[in-house]
């Protein structure tokens, strides 16, 4: 598991969550996962942003309907009862604030797609590559980053040339 990977994801989170979210954050033991795994089945939400150019691969947030709607209402101010465009909405944002932010520290051909929000059982991560899970805890729970990574040789021949 390479530090310099996963490293921006966690300061990212943290800086995220200290200055937009506003929900206290501990982060957990990063650990990686077979890609053939299934996602913890207690999360019921994901927002997904893919990568591509230096690296092709996948972000994924993996959180609870609490987590989600406390996540919604710290970022946004409003307060969510249930899961609707608006809640979608502010986890996307959320997402790319923090991909966003640890892609600034992973290289500049690297790029990412807008967020999608899913229904957690509708994520899946490229098969054949490692999936690096990154535990976050919130006073309102626990939610998961995912992160599936593989250099893109035909970016850097590109570059290259």
């Amino acid at each position: 598991m390479d530090v310099n990977l996963i490293n921006p994801f966690i300061i990212a989170a943290r800086g995220v969550f200290d200055t937009m979210v506003r929900l206290p954050l501990m982060s957990g033991k990063p650990h990686v996962r077979a890609s053939s795994q299934a996602v913890n089945r207690t999360f019921k939400v994901s927002v997904q942003i893919r990568f591509h150019g230096a690296a092709e691969g996948i972000a994924v947030l993996h959180m609870s309907e609490a987590v989600a709607l406390a996540m919604a209402t710290a970022f946004s101010g409003e307060p969510y009862l249930s899961i609707n465009a608006d809640v979608h909405d502010a986890l996307g944002e959320v997402a790319n604030l923090i991909i966003g932010s640890a892609k600034e520290h992973l290289g500049p051909d690297l790029h990412i797609s807008v967020p999608k929000v899913y229904d957690a059982s509708e994520v899946h991560c490229p098969s054949g590559s490692p999936v690096v899970v990154i535990p976050f805890d919130t006073t309102a729970g626990r939610f998961v980053l995912e992160v599936s990574l593989q250099s893109n040789p035909a970016a850097k021949a590109v570059r290259a040339a």
